[in-house]
């Protein structure tokens, strides 16, 4: 659904993930009703963490934030790429 996807990214199409500090990420692809896809490979978000870029971000879900730092700790760099599954209000 365009007009839902319009209506939460910025004006470079980047969306921000204020849910549980994440990646701020481009959708790949829609379900065309609430849901967003986004495909992320895991040297990429391994990257980010050790620049720092997770930390101290602000955050809806201080129990999803702890989900998201548990799959990075867990991650390796040749493991397959992370599906991201954004459900839209």
């Amino acid at each position: 659904n365009r007009r839902v996807v319009e209506s939460c990214k910025n004006r470079d199409g980047l969306i921000t993930n204020d849910w549980d500090g994440g990646p701020d990420f481009f959708p790949a692809g829609s379900d065309g009703k609430k849901e967003l896809y986004s495909l992320l490979q895991p040297i990429e978000l391994i990257l980010r963490k050790g620049e720092g870029e997770y930390d101290g971000k602000t955050t809806h879900s201080k129990s999803g934030h702890l989900i998201f730092k548990r799959v990075l700790d867990n991650l390796k760099e040749n493991d397959n790429p992370v599906i991201m599954v954004v459900t839209l209000k």
